[in-house]
């Protein structure tokens, strides 16, 4: 299978390149100094990465969700890995609560399909009970799907679009089955390598699905962001990932944005254009007045911009591939289909294989998720994680490679 062409764009988790083009007389990385028995001191871009001994850093790759990135490599293993420093973290202590949750919920679900925590660590240099900012290690990957989607030297072919959404959908089955809703996939969150193993990244929206629950929704990147969400429903399900793939799975095969809103009320406006929900499908809203303003949204879309109801992509036209594309972009959230429904469909039936996507062996919990959280509280989970991966580091120094 033709691999996608790693250097073609964006590098792993880029959100914003690095800032200003450095002038030639700055390194981007200056050699480390030393600071203690554990630990060097590496300035990259003008940013400092307090790293223990064993890792050598090599470039910066960019801004991810809450950090800056680095490219470096684990010299016990030769691993190639990606370091993110998230600096300042109890700026903000929601975000700070977010950030903690990201871990926790890489640190319990492994799966070949979402990215793994390698190591977190603390820096040392302002003392023990008074660091700042936190550093995460995961492995590296080439890209990630909006390089590949954006490259114009990549050819993608179906074996290709096939081979990406299995494994968005397997790592969702998983996550899932843990009791996790991801809420911000992207093409940007899914980090993928020359020979297409894709890995789902940026948990730090994803959340344990409660019954009932009011949630937030301020989360996922407006064009991905599935209907329920935009109409500020707070009782949502796991589904809202399903819908996102369905754009991706499009983006994909097009190499377009399917819904492509300059706005969130604009961004509601095309689907709801497109997809033309009728009272029935809105009744998985609470409230009845939403019901009646999105059917009289849908009537004045009709006046302002055509009787004629748009095909969402036109591109497409394998019957079996429209269905399946049908099957996630569903207004009403109850009649969407799940990841693991989409595995069984006759779409992937050559990657399909029911005894290789497992489900998680138990629900992710976090005793402190209903809690706010103060800064002393945070500071004492982030240790507790740090010692954790700490004391599970000693065992993984001499384990080669995958």
């Amino acid at each position: 299978m033709a691999a996608p062409d790693a250097a073609a764009h964006h590098h792993h988790h880029t959100r914003h390149q690095p800032q200003q083009p450095v002038s030639a007389a700055v390194p981007d990385i200056e050699p480390p100094v030393r600071l203690n028995a554990t630990r060097h001191i590496y300035t990259v871009l003008s940013t400092k990465f307090e790293v223990p001994l064993h890792y050598q850093i090599t470039s910066p790759l960019g801004y991810g969700a809450y950090g800056f990135v680095v490219a470096g490599v684990d010299t016990r293993n030769g691993a190639r890995v990606a370091i993110k420093k998230t600096s300042r973290i109890f700026r903000d202590l929601a975000d700070c609560k977010r950030a903690v949750r990201e871990i926790l919920v890489l640190q319990a679900l492994k799966h070949e399909n979402l990215v793994q925590v390698r190591d977190f660590f603390l820096p040392m240099e302002d003392g023990e009970g008074a660091f700042k900012d936190v550093y995460m290690v995961s492995d590296l990957m080439d890209t990630n799907l909006y390089g590949v989607i954006r490259s114009t030297t990549q050819v993608l072919n179906e074996t290709h679009y096939k081979f990406f959404v299995y494994q968005i959908l397997r790592g969702l089955k998983f996550l899932h089955s843990a009791g996790v809703i991801h809420r911000d996939l992207k093409p940007a969150n899914l980090l993928c390598n020359v020979n297409c193993d894709l890995q789902i990244c940026d948990f730090g929206l994803a959340r344990p699905v409660e019954k009932d629950a009011a949630m937030t929704d301020y989360v996922v990147t407006r064009y991905y962001r599935p209907p329920e969400l935009l109409l500020m429903s707070q009782r949502y399900t796991t589904v809202v990932d399903t819908w996102s793939v369905g754009c991706i799975t499009a983006e994909i095969m097009t190499r377009h944005t399917l819904f492509k809103g300059t706005d969130y009320i604009q961004q509601l406006d095309v689907i709801l254009h497109t997809l033309r929900p009728t009272e029935a499908d809105l009744t998985f809203l609470e409230n009845p007045q939403a019901v009646q303003h999105v059917v009289a949204r849908c009537q004045g879309l009709i006046r302002s911009w055509g009787e004629k109801q748009p095909v969402i992509a036109p591109q497409i036209t394998d019957p079996v591939a429209r269905n399946f594309l049908m099957r996630m972009l569903v207004f009403d959230p109850r009649k969407r289909a799940t990841p693991e429904e989409l595995l069984a469909h006759p779409w992937l039936a050559e990657l399909h294989d029911c005894n290789d996507e497992p489900v998680a062996d138990r629900k992710f919990e976090w005793r402190y998720e209903h809690t706010e959280m103060s800064e002393p509280l945070l500071r004492s989970e982030l240790v507790r994680i740090a010692k954790m991966f700490e004391a599970a580091q000693v065992g993984a120094a001499v384990a080669p490679p995958k």
